[in-house]
């Protein structure tokens, strides 16, 4: 269903730069996707299908990803991984 799948997706296509546990990268070149708890579902649509985040600023490789791979989900699937994503964050304490 919808949550195991927001689940799969995140840790399928977001862990290769977010690291496994989706807490991003120890370098900090990519940051813990807590980050989606302040994003709204359209804008979250709108990062994964053009890039652009919200406050417009430029995001390098993720730009680069959302535009190339991420734009190839489809809406259902945006929507998981949203669901699941901003669920986690909420979750955290």
């Amino acid at each position: 269903g919808p949550p195991a799948r927001g689940r799969y997706l995140a840790l399928t296509v977001c862990t290769e730069c977010h690291s496994m546990d989706l807490a991003g990268a120890p370098d900090g070149s990519a940051p813990n996707l807590v980050v989606v708890a302040s994003y709204t579902e359209p804008d979250f649509v709108r990062l994964m299908r053009t890039g652009v985040p919200v406050g417009e600023r430029e995001l390098g490789l993720m730009g680069l990803v959302a535009r190339e791979r991420f734009s190839q989900l489809n809406d259902d699937e945006v929507h998981d991984l949203y669901q699941y994503l901003s669920a986690r964050a909420r979750d955290r304490p």
